[in-house]
């Protein structure tokens, strides 16, 4: 009886746990979702920009003025999103963020005059810096120490797949012309996005920092299930938030921290040197392209060739 008895039990456990994993695995799905706006907004001006500087009778200066700026707006981006996500929390910046994918493509499509366009790109700019902070960091707080890894390399493979469609819809509509249509559409999966993000649970770890103890516990037995790993997760995370220190400091005091940001910036630098942005803005333009088959031989390379490099997370 009492082996029965603890046979009936692991059963319901087993489905309760797998429940809870996928609740989790659902909860950084949607932020990833974050990725594709980020390629699709990316990749989308590659197609459209020929036909923007024929209606706008842009100069070269004026074309490049259109791309920089969305990487100017992902600087200050990153930096607000950094305060924001503190301050906020990291859900209702990934909330703020959405909104900007909604209304950034609207305002671009919707643009009368070159600057009106360079506001709407710089806003677009803005949002695409502030999810490459957040979004991540949202994903490493909800995600168990298991499965983080994977669920960060979704972020990355989504980011590829954005780019990839941005190719795709660039070429469709290079048939009738329609770069409004190419840079408003894209508004689309930002509403979706939106939708989704409103459903998100706050990240434990802001509202611990926050001294909101009761609103960390419930989050995690949502998204953990198992009391004993709440409490330990619990443990875990104060443990870090008490040791914390400034960052300053530990980088002076700390080669290990120097080793790594050295690192990081090594290989970013390394990457703008291989020249994939200019791949990713100017390839189109460079190859002479006209209609949907050529716009996905020379655009859509780039990003088939970038989801494919990625590999997909593992459960």
């Amino acid at each position: 009886m009492h082996r029965q008895s603890g046979i009936a039990q692991t059963g319901p456990a087993v489905r309760t746990g797998s429940a809870i994993r996928g609740r989790a695995g659902l909860a950084a799905g949607l932020a990833a979702l974050s990725g594709i706006l980020f390629g699709l907004d990316t990749g989308v001006m590659s197609g459209a920009l020929d036909l923007v500087a024929q209606e706008f009778i842009l100069s070269d200066f004026q074309r490049e003025s259109v791309v920089a700026i969305m990487l100017l707006g992902a600087a200050f981006g990153v930096i607000g999103a950094a305060w924001l996500s503190y301050v906020w929390g990291r859900k209702r910046t990934l909330v703020l963020t959405a909104g900007l994918f909604i209304f950034g493509p609207l305002l671009c499509a919707e643009a009368e005059t070159f600057r009106a366009l360079l506001i709407a790109r710089l806003l677009l700019g803005m949002a695409t810096g502030a999810t490459t902070f957040v979004t991540p960091l949202y994903i490493a707080e909800i995600a168990d120490s298991g499965r983080r890894g994977a669920m960060i390399l979704g972020y990355q493979l989504m980011i590829s797949l954005g780019l990839l469609s941005a190719f795709v819809s660039d070429g469709l509509f290079s048939y009738f012309g329609g770069w409004r249509w190419m840079l408003g559409i894209v508004g689309f999966p930002g509403l979706v996005f939106m939708m989704g993000v409103l459903f998100l649970p706050p990240s434990p770890r802001w509202l611990l920092a926050q001294g909101r103890e009761r609103d960390a516990r419930r989050v995690l037995i949502e998204l953990r299930g198992l009391p004993r790993l709440v409490t330990a997760e619990r443990n875990a995370i104060m443990a870090r938030l008490g040791t914390r220190g400034d960052g300053i400091t530990s980088f002076i005091n700390n080669p290990n921290c120097r080793r790594g940001l050295w690192l990081a910036v090594a290989l970013q630098v390394a990457q703008q040197f291989s020249g994939i942005n200019a791949v990713l803005y100017y390839a189109p333009i460079s190859s002479g392209w006209r209609g949907m088959g050529t716009m996905c031989r020379c655009g859509g390379r780039s990003g088939l060739g970038s989801s494919i490099s990625c590999p997909p997370p593992s459960p």
